[in-house]
C-alpha cells in the first residue's frame, strides 16, 4: 500500500490514507531534504504536504496541509535491513502507521511495533496525471 491524500482532494484537512499502488501524482511524494536530514514531503498532485491533525500522540491521524517548513512536517526515514523503511515524526517516537489493513485506512501515529504494518518501501516514479 501507498501514502495518498484520500480522493486526490485538494483541500486543507483531507486525511491521508493508504491505498493500492497506482503510478498518479497523488500518489507521488517530493522529498525536500532538511539541514538535518529530516525530509518535507510534497504531493505532486496538490502541491501540499501532511501532519499530525492535532499534537502529535498515539492514533492521531495525518492530514493534509500547506506545506509550511513547521516542525509537525518533518519526518526521518529510518532504513531498515530489509531495504524497508520506518517513517518517524521527527522530535518523537511517533511512526506513520495504518489504522488497518483495509484500502483507504486513515494512518495515524503509533510507537514502534514489531509488525510489518510500519514498513514502507520507496517507490521511484513518474506518474501519469
Amino acid at each position: 500500500m501507498d501514502i495518498r491524500v484520500y480522493n486526490a482532494g485538494i483541500a486543507d484537512e483531507t486525511k491521508i490514507i493508504q491505498y493500492k499502488h497506482a503510478n498518479w501524482e497523488c500518489m507521488t511524494w517530493q522529498f525536500i531534504k532538511t539541514e538535518d536530514g529530516s525530509y518535507l514531503l510534497k504531493n505532486l498532485w496538490t502541491h501540499k504536504t501532511f501532519q499530525p491533525s492535532s499534537s502529535p500522540e498515539e492514533d492521531v491521524q495525518l492530514w493534509q496541509q500547506p506545506l509550511e517548513a513547521n516542525s509537525l512536517q518533518y519526518w526521518e526515514f529510518i532504513k531498515q535491513s530489509d531495504e524497508t523503511y520506518h517513517i518517524r515524526l521527527k522530535g518523537t517516537e511517533l511512526y506513520i502507521t495504518p489504522a488497518s489493513d483495509e484500502n483507504n485506512a486513515p494512518l495515524v501515529l503509533m510507537p514502534m511495533k514489531e509488525s510489518t504494518d510500519q514498513q514502507w518501501k520507496l517507490i521511484e516514479q513518474h506518474p501519469i496525471v
